[in-house]
């Protein structure tokens, strides 16, 4: 079996169709998704009802862009800019996205091939907060998960650790931070209990996200152009 996974795609909608496109020239069974499908880029609406439509989605949990859409949750700790994206991306998204959004678990457990497999988006502290973390407290943190295979994400940076149980992180799809067109992912490849990853680094044209920023005009869109897209607007 073949399980496509993907994370912190950010609103970045040609990067997941990207994505998703190769997919489905893999002959993907399903795909788990490791949260923030929102927050920075400029297709809020757009790509989390793209998620929201996969007919092969087999599990899909919250990522911390996903909890500021919460009913009062709140914004301190950021920036103007920052924060202006955020309160212009709970205005943007319909009734039926935010729901959808803000009903995800934190975590989502499945079985493939004999394979306990536990998606999260990162390690959180007792009352919920996502907490910076080591590579060793990670592995150490993950002990204590029911799994065999452990996919999490938030931190943005591939990476794929082994042993008794198996960690690993696809990446951002949708903020590629150095790798400017870059959308990342992963295949997980299960048969038997045993599995192998493959990590994906898919070239895309990133033009709509930048035309759409130029369309918004607000505070963050220069910043987010250049730190993700590496353009000027």
């Amino acid at each position: 079996m073949k399980v496509g996974v993907i994370s912190d795609l950010h609103g970045n909608l040609p990067a997941l169709e990207r994505v998703l496109a190769e997919f489905a020239a893999r002959g993907i069974d399903g795909i788990l998704c490791c949260g923030d499908i929102t927050g920075i880029g400029p297709f809020p609406e757009e790509t989390a009802r793209r998620v929201m439509a996969l007919p092969n989605l087999v599990a899909c949990i919250r990522g911390n862009h996903e909890g500021y859409l919460l009913p009062g949750a709140a914004l301190d700790g950021m920036d103007e800019a920052e924060r202006i994206s955020h309160e212009w991306e709970r205005q943007t998204l319909s009734d039926e996205a935010r729901a959808f959004l803000t009903g995800l678990p934190f975590e989502a457990a499945v079985e493939v091939c004999g394979l306990r497999i536990l998606c999260t988006h990162y390690p959180r502290t007792p009352d919920g907060k996502f907490q910076p973390i080591s590579p060793e407290k990670l592995r150490e943190y993950c002990a204590g998960l029911d799994a065999d295979v452990v996919f999490y994400g938030h931190d943005h940076a591939p990476a794929a650790s082994w042993g008794r149980q198996v960690l690993l992180n696809p990446g951002a799809l949708g903020c590629p931070g150095r790798e400017k067109t870059v959308a990342r992912a992963g295949i997980l490849t299960a048969k038997d209990g045993e599995c192998r990853w493959e990590p994906l680094r898919l070239p895309y044209d990133p033009s709509p996200c930048l035309e759409k920023l130029r369309e918004l005009s607000l505070p963050h869109c220069p910043i987010v152009a250049k730190i993700f897209y590496g353009a000027e607007l």
